[in-house]
């Protein structure tokens, strides 16, 4: 933190900086002040600037999405996917995941499970698997709210097979709760 309040000592428009210290309010759990940083970074950068504009979207949508600001989460995200160089699919894979949880928390089921699929297009095991598993859970929660138990529980099994060190004790327990 030191070194990014030096950054903004010696030049409080740096956008990088502002960028990062949003992060790392974020990783605080202080999303309000995570937003506020990500905001004054959005003044700074220039409109061609996609890898930053891609960032700082995502940086912002994620803490919208802890305070339960969903819309708001929702337009970020899908900023944050315009932004996104194509070649980036591991970003990509994680952006739609983040967005098909936000649906599932606004209720909508049918766009969740839409999005989670849009996540599962990239294909990778690995670095990838807890995006993979994370939209596997959300189609399962998401298909467990429409009423159909047995899809979300193969859901689960995708998990699962996606990738062997998945325990899925905790979602199974919930969805037998529920």
């Amino acid at each position: 933190m030191k070194a990014v309040e030096k950054s903004l000592e010696l030049n409080p428009q740096y956008e990088y900086a502002l960028r990062w210290k949003g992060s790392i309010f974020f990783s605080q759990r202080n999303y309000d002040e995570a937003i506020k940083h990500y905001n004054r970074a959005f003044e700074q950068i220039k409109p061609d600037n996609k890898s930053a504009l891609s960032d700082a979207s995502r940086g912002r949508a994620k803490a919208y999405y802890m305070l339960g600001k969903y819309d708001e989460a929702l337009a970020d995200f899908n900023r944050s996917v315009e932004t996104t160089d194509a070649k980036n699919t591991l970003l990509k894979q994680e952006l739609f995941a983040w967005m098909g949880w936000t649906h599932y928390y606004k209720g909508e089921f049918s766009e969740a499970i839409r999005d989670a699929n849009r996540a599962l297009e990239y294909p990778g095991s690995g670095d990838y698997a807890p995006n993979m598993n994370s939209a596997y859970s959300c189609k399962a929660f998401s298909y467990l709210g429409l009423g159909d138990s047995e899809t979300a529980l193969a859901m689960i099994k995708k998990a699962k097979e996606a990738n062997p060190q998945y325990n899925s004790d905790e979602d199974l327990a919930q969805m037998y709760y529920v």
